[in-house]
């Protein structure tokens, strides 16, 4: 039988710690082939990825094609704290707490999590704002790279 078909779509605006430096695309496209192998989907084509100097708009883009949609992360590194935006579209399932996971990593202090059912229109699923918790400590570059033992 074949797998019911889902039309649900991920938007995050954070602000996070830190973010991938200009010379670190192989790690920030590692990231996002991480965040697809996390939610169990499969890449068709990418991850692909420039850092953009220009003033007022420099960062990242990433994106990536994945057999249910895709998934676009930007970032703005010169904000303070660090503007990341992350949309995924799937027709699959979902996996909404591995992403927060993901976008944790950064340090985000704060997250805006709008989850959206395309099936018949737009539905809005969920709307939430996520702070990070005091006393808490949020992930840091150092912590992130450790972890993987990519230095």
């Amino acid at each position: 039988m074949a797998k019911a078909v889902k039309h649900l779509q991920i938007i995050v605006s954070a602000r996070v710690n830190w973010f991938f430096k200009a010379d670190e695309q192989d790690h920030f496209e590692a990231w996002i082939r991480d965040v697809i192998d996390r939610q169990g989907m499969e890449i068709m084509a990418g991850p692909t990825s420039c850092h953009l100097d220009e003033p007022g708009l420099e960062g990242w883009s990433g994106n990536a094609l994945i057999k249910t949609s895709d998934v676009a992360v930007h970032v703005w590194d010169a904000e303070d704290p660090i503007r990341l935006e992350f949309d995924m579209y799937t027709c699959g399932d979902l996996n909404e707490l591995a992403i927060f996971q993901d976008l944790m990593l950064f340090g985000a202090q704060r997250m805006h999590i709008l989850i959206l059912d395309r099936e018949n229109g737009i539905k809005v699923v969920e709307d939430k704002i996520v702070y990070a918790m005091p006393g808490v400590p949020l992930g840091t570059r150092d912590d992130y790279f450790e972890e993987r033992k990519c230095y």
